[in-house]
């Protein structure tokens, strides 16, 4: 690792503050529309970014996904009586696409590393896991997953680091927390998960899927094992009424972790530091949204109309040969951590750099050409880049 000079390129920018601010969908009873919106997690109040003027009623079934390399929100929803997938523009709120669906469908999750979206088609009882095309619906089946009779709303997420899709199945021995492998389809792991944890999220700040668990009329944010089906609990959320509304959680690229909950009967939302259970918001949010999503990757915007702090990161060449460099502008110091990962998600190396000039370089031999991710960490951001070599 070493300082070299920074050239023009293109620069993405992700929060530098972790505003806490999921996209969502809201249904406007009373104006009797559906809204593309944004909710403050610090206020409980949300922005509206545009009417959705076909949607008649939501899909069950965690079928909300953010495209971070798009910029686009997509949902599952009622389309004019039929269901579709719609692909919304994160900054107009336009909607792209509307692909009418033929299959049953569940637990959408965007991949970072190939800019795919996977999830669950079902047909009776027998589950495949499959990737979607937006644009068109159309769905390629991957596998059928061994076993599965019935999958849990609230029970997916995928681990972009390691590149397995993880989710709670029913089955004939009862539930069971899965693993697969997404380039393959097959079962990696395969453990008995007979808590009710639910709201799962994967957190790229330490690689690990936490959620919420009623135990005992206490409510904990549980770390999950999904390896071994084990979960422990980070924190007991004493003033959180248990419940919780489903499809609305979401985590930031900082390991913030919000939903909507209760306080006493009141319907609040909270955001938590996952890390350690903090709360470090709790607001009033009557509003009746769904599908929370907030970016994972680098390219998604944090703010509407480009209000907020940002920090910008510029990573050249790409495709590369020998080594890249990574910029920010205007000479930023910064300690940055920058990790360099496999595209299956093996970590190659991790190195840690004081950037007093806003330049940082990492060379590149002797890894043989193929699909990398490079994931970038300071102290206020994350930023995660796919990386090309070509030798």
């Amino acid at each position: 690792m070493k300082g070299i000079y920074c050239t023009a390129a293109v620069l993405l920018s992700l929060s530098l503050s972790g505003q806490n601010t999921p996209f969502a969908i809201w249904e406007d009873q009373a104006n009797s529309v559906y809204r593309f919106v944004k909710m403050d997690a610090t206020t409980g109040t949300r922005t509206n970014i545009a009417i959705l003027p076909n949607m008649t009623g939501f899909m069950a079934g965690d079928i909300s996904a953010l495209n971070t390399d798009s910029n686009y929100y997509h949902y599952g929803v009622l389309w004019n009586s039929n269901y579709y997938f719609i692909t919304i523009d994160l900054g107009t709120g336009a909607v792209v696409y509307s692909a009418q669906l033929n299959a049953q469908i569940a637990g959408i999750e965007y991949n970072c590393a190939d800019s795919a979206l996977y999830g669950i088609r079902f047909a009776g009882t027998t589950h495949y896991f499959m990737k979607i095309d937006p644009a068109s619906g159309a769905i390629t089946v991957i596998s059928q997953i061994p076993g599965a009779t019935a999958t849990f709303i609230g029970n997916v997420s995928l681990d972009v680091a390691r590149q397995r899709y993880i989710f709670k199945a029913q089955t004939p021995t009862g539930p069971r927390l899965k693993a697969l492998d997404i380039a393959s389809g097959n079962v990696v792991y395969d453990n008995p998960f007979p808590d009710n944890v639910s709201a799962h999220k994967y957190s790229l700040t330490d690689s690990a899927v936490y959620g919420l668990w009623e135990d005992n009329n206490l409510f904990k944010l549980e770390k999950i094992d999904y390896t071994n089906g084990t979960h422990s609990t980070v924190a007991v959320l004493n003033g959180i009424s248990p419940g919780l509304y489903l499809d609305c959680y979401s985590i930031n690229p900082n390991g913030e972790y919000t939903f909507r909950g209760f306080s006493g009967s009141t319907p609040t939302i909270f955001t938590l530091d996952a890390g350690t259970g903090l709360i470090i918001n709790s607001s009033p949010c009557p509003d009746n949204a769904f599908g929370y999503e907030e970016p994972l990757c680098a390219g998604a915007p944090s703010s509407v109309n480009g209000s907020g702090p940002v920090l910008s990161f510029s990573v050249w060449p790409n495709p590369a040969k020998d080594r890249v460099q990574i910029c920010l502008p205007d000479d930023v110091a910064l300690d940055l951590a920058i990790s360099l990962y496999t595209g299956t998600g093996q970590l190659l190396s991790t190195l840690h750099v004081q950037s007093t000039d806003g330049k940082a370089g990492i060379d590149l031999f002797p890894y043989p050409a193929g699909l990398y991710f490079l994931v970038i960490r300071s102290a206020n951001t994350l930023y995660t880049s796919k990386l090309v070599i070509d030798l």
